[in-house]
C-alpha cells in the first residue's frame, strides 16, 4: 500500500514537472521577434532550397522525373577535355613532371602519347567541363571516364573519392561521392623476360623450392614458342602456415562509368543532360587523379551491367560447366 501511494506521489510530480516545463518553453517561444522581411536560414521557400538543406534527392526520385525521355535515338558525346576552367595537360603540369622523376616506377603504363590530351586533377579543388546539347540531344546518359590512378606526393593508399556536379549541382545523393578505384598488384611476383624457344611445344610447368621463412613457386610457361618464367614468392609464418602476400600499388589507365559503388542499385547512373550549355564538375574530396576523356554514352539497357540471369544464360549458351 504504502508503495503504491509513493509511486502515485512521484508520476504527480514528474507530470507537474512536465507541464511547467512546456508552458515555459511556450512562453520563451513567445517572446522570439522575427523580422518578416528577413530570411529565415534555417527554412527554405523553394524545393530546390530545401534539397539543399536536408540533401538532395535519392537516385529513385531523381530518375522519375525523367521516365518520358526515351535514350534509343541518342548518340554518344564526347567533352572536350582540354576545354576546363583551369586545368593543365599533364606536358604542361610541373607538378606531373615533378612526380614523374621522383616515382618513375608508378608512371611506366601511362604512354608518353598521353602527356598532351590528358589533365591532373589534385587532391584539392575541382575542374569543370563545358558541353552543349541541340533540342534532339536532351535526354539520359551514362557518364564514362578514362582515369589514371596517378602517383605523386598528395597520394596514399586511399581511394580516389569526388563529387560529382551537373551545372553546379549535386544531381542525387549517391554521386555525392563517387568512388574511383586504384590498381593494386602483388608484391611477391617476378616474371623473367621472354625467351625466343623456336620449335618447343606449348607447356605449362609449376615447380615448388623451399627457402628460408617460405618458399618459392616457379611457373614455366612455353607458348607460341616463347617462354617466361613466373617466380611467386610465399612466406610462412612459426607454424609453417603460409602468408598472403602484401599489395603495392601499380597505376594504370582505367575506364570507369559512374555507378552505385555500394551495389543497391544494379547498371550505371543515368543522368539527365538538358537542351543548351550544361556544365559536370568533379571536386576533389580524396587523393589526386588524370582524366584521359569523359564521354556521355545514351543510357540504353544494352549498355547496362547485366544481371545474374543473363550472364547465367550467357554462360549456359557458351557451354561453361559448373566448376568440380
Amino acid at each position: 500500500m504504502k508503495n503504491k501511494t509513493l509511486q502515485r506521489v512521484l508520476c504527480f510530480v514528474l507530470s507537474v514537472t512536465l507541464l511547467l516545463g512546456a508552458f515555459g518553453f511556450s512562453g520563451s517561444a513567445a517572446t522570439l521577434k522575427v523580422d518578416p522581411n528577413e530570411k529565415n536560414p534555417y527554412s527554405a521557400s523553394t524545393l530546390e532550397e530545401m534539397q539543399s538543406l536536408v540533401g538532395t534527392l535519392s537516385y529513385d526520385n531523381y530518375l522519375a522525373n525523367y521516365a518520358e525521355f526515351d535514350p534509343s535515338k541518342l548518340s554518344p558525346i564526347v567533352v572536350d577535355i582540354l576545354s576546363t576552367n583551369d586545368g593543365q595537360t599533364v606536358a604542361e603540369n610541373a607538378f606531373c613532371q615533378s612526380a614523374k622523376n621522383e616515382y618513375p616506377d608508378s608512371w611506366v603504363n601511362f604512354g608518353a602519347e598521353n602527356e598532351e590530351n590528358s589533365i591532373y586533377l589534385p587532391a584539392t579543388g575541382s575542374v569543370t567541363w563545358q558541353v552543349t546539347l541541340s533540342k534532339e540531344q536532351a535526354g539520359l546518359y551514362y557518364i564514362k571516364i578514362e582515369y589514371f590512378d596517378v602517383k605523386t606526393s598528395e597520394s596514399s593508399i586511399s581511394t580516389i573519392e569526388r563529387k560529382l556536379l551537373i551545372d553546379g549541382k549535386v544531381p542525387f545523393s549517391e554521386v555525392s561521392t563517387v568512388n574511383f578505384n586504384k590498381n593494386w598488384t602483388y608484391d611477391n611476383i617476378s616474371v623473367s623476360e621472354p625467351v625466343a624457344v623456336p620449335g618447343e611445344p606449348d607447356s605449362y610447368d609449376v615447380d615448388y623450392k623451399q627457402v628460408e621463412d617460405g618458399y618459392l613457386k616457379v611457373v614455366t610457361e612455353v607458348k607460341d614458342g616463347v617462354k617466361t618464367v613466373t617466380t611467386y614468392t610465399l612466406s610462412q609464418d612459426i607454424n609453417g602456415n603460409s602468408m598472403s602476400p602484401g599489395f603495392v600499388e601499380l597505376p594504370g589507365w582505367n575506364t570507369y562509368h559512374i555507378a552505385d559503388s555500394t551495389g543497391y542499385y544494379s547498371g550505371y547512373f543515368s543522368f539527365f543532360m538538358a537542351e543548351g550549355t550544361r556544365t559536370i564538375t568533379l571536386e576533389a574530396e580524396r587523393e589526386p587523379m588524370v582524366i584521359k576523356s569523359i564521354e556521355l554514352i545514351p543510357a540504353t539497357d544494352t549498355n547496362s551491367i547485366p544481371g545474374y540471369e543473363d550472364v547465367l544464360e550467357q554462360y549456359q549458351q557458351s557451354g561453361y560447366k559448373p566448376a568440380v
